[in-house]
């Protein structure tokens, strides 16, 4: 079961402090929440943590079973994304992502 789909339907996901806006749902993956400081706590709107995490409590953790290994695929669901519609590209490395993200970016335009 996908605890996402009981949330209103236009929530915000973090799971990065620097993207986090006020209101967002902060995911906390692998344990993040240990990294946010009081102000990224206060910002958001929960902090959604998995069983397994070892975090003080606070009012805004919320656990959800299995959130380390499903939260990918409950966004998915959540935003009704569907991967099979489009191409993923995916550029590793250290040298040359960014002009190379360029060059694909506009090669895949002129298609």
């Amino acid at each position: 079961m996908n605890p996402f789909l009981e949330l209103n339907p236009n929530e915000n996901f973090s799971s990065k402090s620097t993207y986090l806006s006020k209101d967002d749902i902060f995911l906390s993956v692998d344990g993040g929440a240990k990294y946010l400081n009081k102000n990224d706590i206060e910002k958001a709107k929960y902090i959604f943590i998995d069983e397994e995490d070892q975090l003080e409590t606070n009012s805004k953790f919320k656990v959800i079973k299995g959130l380390n290994k499903n939260y990918l695929s409950w966004i998915d669901e959540y935003y009704q994304i569907a991967h099979s519609n489009f191409n993923n590209i995916f550029i590793t490395g250290t040298n040359g992502k960014t002009n190379h993200r360029e060059s694909t970016f506009y090669q895949a335009l002129n298609v």
